[in-house]
């Protein structure tokens, strides 16, 4: 078999496969030479950096390639691509996996105990569970002094407290800001926000809701008392990461971004280590370099010298530049298909202007692209925020479902079989009645509604205004009773429309048949069972298209 270069023949065209001029130069750049891979998304980047990896790998073998990846996702991706091409799996790491690997072979130099690391995040996070336990028990001494608020925002819910605060003051740590610097700085934000806030003039907007308008009319003792609450939540975070801070440096344990310094430090103070890491490891290639934190990248020019010779960065600009010598590589390819521009901003006059564009935009999606429904999402703030434009779907006849077990249960659809099966489970449930009465295959008026909740006609006027007064929870419960005794006893059958009477005895006669059926039915069978006797289904399948589907969908 002949030999092309560093590579087999045969197995140096299976590489080049499928590959575009751009994307062949990158791959056939020397190994040795400092390689920029440079391309937007879906330009085939990785595509490239898989297939010199696996060239890496074929040449040098697996211990002499360091892989790097940001996120599971990505060194997934990396593997799985080499093991696609016949080799065996890699290992691909995070930048901090590196670090803490190097740690342990130079943990003498660094002043690390081998026997207490790696502790990084996972015993980091350790003690900082150890510093909150006087917190969570109320036994730190400003809070027995009466300097802190007990009722502070987050400790109702320690469990969420506890992460938010954990990641917060790790990301403190790494930025280099001191638990001072936090009080200061969340003191200054306070009285910036507080102090002048302007919310009655804001409140006047012509775009908000009458809730969001509703929200925003506070007077100033609230504000005041919000003001105190952040500047109390503001103290528990610096006291706690004073006490975090104090475990951390007690053990001796550098957080990840002091490790990459004292790294960076130790190997540039002695070259002879990064030396002896470049013998054992020539070869080092990164996936979406664009995303190398300041850190990461001074680590990799400890290890690979400024001109960064051996390693190939794959990511977007801007990239780190290497020293004279570097390879840059464009790709303008696009594998995947053309997408709309990366962000579109529409502020329509009414929310009713804005559901119309975004149904527009999904029917011309589905239209001139054919991309299917279930492919795009629309992302509302809350669930109600989705009415407008499923009206607008609906109109043009555009399927829709509804994610989220929220919006499942706001659903009418869903409401509607709930209620009937509540009914049919107790049939004194005036709540769940009422629902009942006011379904589509139901659908009592108003009038028939108020005359089934009336008192009967002539009652005697309270004497007194304080005893109707008091009297008024016991006529709302009356009134409930008195609901019950005419919808399902028939008590005011007589008064009713002839169309309603037929109504309300169909869903009599019904009741009994379907608390039988609960002692046999598991509760899905009993569900569709109900929806079909009801005539809910029949109801849904006389809708348009989109909105039968959609009732289907939601009900199954």
């Amino acid at each position: 078999m002949s030999v092309r270069g560093d590579v087999h023949e045969d197995a140096h065209d299976t590489l080049l496969e499928g590959l575009d001029q751009a994307q062949r130069a990158a791959l056939e750049a020397p190994l040795e030479a400092a390689l920029r891979v440079i391309g937007g998304t879906g330009s085939g980047k990785s595509e490239v950096l898989i297939r010199r990896i696996v060239r890496a790998l074929r040449v040098n073998g697996q211990t002499s390639v360091v892989i790097l990846a940001h996120g599971d996702a990505a060194r997934r991706r990396l593997r799985e691509g080499v093991r696609a091409l016949g080799e065996d799996e890699p290992h691909v790491e995070s930048f901090d996996a590196l670090a803490w690997r190097l740690a342990s072979v130079h943990a003498a130099l660094l002043g690390i105990d081998p026997a207490r690391e790696p502790i990084a995040r996972l015993e980091a996070r350790g003690l900082f569970e150890r510093c909150m336990e006087p917190l969570l028990a109320m036994e730190w001494d400003e809070i027995a002094r009466g300097e802190l608020e007990v009722e502070l925002p987050g400790l109702g819910w320690p469990e969420r407290f506890r992460d938010d605060a954990f990641d917060l003051l790790m990301r403190l740590i790494d930025a280099g800001i001191s638990p001072q610097a936090l009080r200061e700085g969340a003191q200054r934000g306070a009285q910036a926000f507080y102090g002048r806030a302007n919310l009655a003039e804001l409140a006047r907007r012509s775009d908000l809701t009458e809730r969001q308008r509703a929200s925003l009319i506070l007077d100033e003792g609230t504000l005041e008392a919000q003001r105190r609450r952040e500047l109390a939540l503001a103290q528990v975070l610096t006291r706690l990461y004073r006490d975090f801070v104090a475990a951390l440096d007690a053990c001796a344990a550098p957080t990840d971004n002091a490790l990459f310094l004292r790294l960076t430090e130790l190997l540039l103070a002695r070259p002879a280590l990064a030396q002896e890491h470049r013998r054992r490891h020539p070869l080092c290639l990164v996936d979406d370099a664009h995303g190398c934190l300041a850190r990461e990248t001074a680590l990799l020019r400890a290890l690979y010298g400024e001109g960064l010779a051996g390693v190939t960065l794959a990511g977007q600009e801007p990239l780190s530049t290497p020293g004279e010598g570097a390879i840059d590589v464009r790709l303008e390819r696009r594998y995947r298909a053309p997408l709309p521009p990366a962000t579109t901003l529409y502020r329509g006059a009414d929310a009713a202007a804005e559901a119309r564009f975004v149904a527009a935009e999904l029917a011309r999606l589905i239209d001139e692209r054919g991309l299917a429904a279930g492919r795009m999402a629309v992302i509302a703030r809350e669930p109600r925020g989705l009415a407008a434009v499923e009206r607008e779907l609906i109109a043009r006849d555009v399927p829709y479902q509804h994610l989220g077990s929220t919006t499942l249960f706001d659903d009418p659809n869903v409401l509607d079989v709930l209620a009937l099966a509540g009914v049919a489970r107790d049939p004194r449930d005036a709540i769940r009645l009422l629902r009942t009465l006011q379904t589509p295959v139901m659908a009592l008026s108003d009038r028939t509604l108020y005359r089934l909740c009336a008192p009967p006609a002539g009652p005697q006027a309270a004497l007194f205004e304080e005893i109707a007064e008091v009297e008024r929870g016991i006529r709302r419960a009356e009134r409930r009773e008195m609901l019950v005794r005419n919808a399902i006893a028939g008590e005011a059958d007589e008064e009713l429309t002839p169309q309603a009477r037929a109504r309300l005895r169909a869903l009599r006669l019904a009741l009994p048949r379907w608390r039988e059926a609960a002692a046999t039915l598991p509760l899905d069978a009993l569900l569709v069972r109900i929806a079909d006797e009801s005539g809910y289904l029949a109801w849904l399948d006389g809708l348009s298209t989109a909105r039968r589907r959609h009732g289907r969908r939601q009900l199954q």
